[in-house]
C-alpha cells in the first residue's frame, strides 16, 4: 500500500482549495439591520467588536480569563491529557465566542453580525474537537522547545490584553487586566493556545496546527493592517495583535515541517 499517497490524500488541511475556502469565509459580508456602503465594512467590524454581546456579562469575562489561565497551566504540565484539555477548552470557548463576540446592537448600523468571523471560528472549533475525540495531538514534557520559551512573553501579553479607551482612542493600560474580555476574545485566546503548541510541537497533529494557525494568521494580518495602517491613532491595538501573528507563524512553519517529515 502506498502510505505516502494515502497520507497525501488525507492531508486535507494543506490543500489549496481549503486555503481558498477559508479566505472566502473570512470575507463573507456582515449581516446588518441597516444597509451600509460596503466600503464602510471596517466601521461595522469596529462597532461590533467595541460592544459585542459577550461583553454584556461582566462575570463571564472574569471566569473565562481565569479558566484560560488554568487550562494553559494544566497544558504546560505536559501530561498525557494536556493536549485534550487545551484543545477541548479551545473548541468549547470558540463555540461560545464565535457568535457572541461577533454580534452586537450598534447605534449606527443596528444589529450586526460578522458572519465571516463566526464561520471561521466555528471551523477551528470543529477541527479541534475532532482532534480531541481522536486523540491526535499529544503534549509531552520531553518535547519542550526551551529555545522558544520567549514565546511566553507574547502569550502573557495576550492574556493580559492591557488597554483602555482614552480620548476616543485605544491606549495601553493595566487597570482592567484582571477583569477585561481577553478570555472571550478570539484574537487573544488563540495566541495563547498556539503558543503552547509551539512550545511542544513534536506530537501536535499538523492538520489541526495548520488550520488553527492559518485562520489565526488571517485575523492577525488583517488586524495589523486595520490598526497600523487604517487607524494608526489606535496603534496599541495593533501591538496587542502581534502575539497572534507571531504564534501563527510558528504554527504554520511547524505544520509544514511535520507534514514534510511524514508524521501527523
Amino acid at each position: 500500500m502506498d502510505n505516502g499517497g494515502s497520507d497525501e490524500r488525507a492531508a486535507i488541511s494543506h490543500r489549496a482549495w481549503l486555503r481558498v475556502f477559508l479566505v472566502v469565509c473570512f470575507f463573507l459580508p456582515a449581516v446588518v439591520a441597516r444597509s451600509y456602503d460596503p466600503t464602510r465594512t471596517p466601521d461595522v467590524v469596529r462597532a461590533v467588536l467595541q460592544d459585542p454581546y459577550v461583553e454584556g456579562v461582566p462575570s463571564l469575562l472574569q471566569v473565562a480569563k481565569a479558566l484560560l489561565v488554568i487550562v494553559v497551566g494544566l497544558a504546560l504540565i505536559a501530561r498525557r491529557w494536556s493536549a485534550r484539555v487545551l484543545l477541548g477548552y479551545y473548541a468549547l470557548i470558540l463555540i461560545l465566542v464565535a457568535p457572541l463576540q461577533n454580534i452586537a446592537d450598534t447605534d449606527e448600523f443596528g444589529r450586526a453580525w460578522l458572519v465571516g468571523n463566526t464561520v471561521l471560528q466555528l471551523i477551528v472549533a470543529l477541527w479541534c474537537a475532532v482532534d480531541v475525540i481522536g486523540g491526535r495531538s499529544r503534549i509531552e514534557a520531553g518535547n519542550l522547545r526551551r529555545d522558544r520559551l520567549w514565546l511566553l512573553i507574547p502569550m502573557l501579553l495576550a492574556i493580559a490584553m492591557p488597554y483602555t479607551i482614552r480620548d476616543g482612542h485605544i491606549a495601553a493600560s493595566f487597570a482592567s487586566v484582571a477583569t477585561n474580555g481577553a478570555g472571550v476574545t478570539y484574537c487573544m485566546i488563540t495566541p495563547v493556545v498556539l503558543g503552547v503548541l509551539a512550545l511542544f510541537p513534536d506530537r501536535i497533529d499538523y492538520r489541526t496546527l495548520f488550520v488553527a494557525s492559518f485562520v489565526g494568521m488571517l485575523f492577525g494580518v488583517v488586524n495589523l493592517v486595520v490598526w497600523f495602517v487604517l487607524t494608526p491613532a489606535d496603534w496599541w491595538m495593533g501591538i496587542l495583535h502581534l502575539p497572534l501573528v507571531i504564534t501563527a507563524i510558528f504554527g504554520l512553519v511547524d505544520s509544514r515541517r511535520r507534514r514534510s517529515s511524514g508524521v501527523r
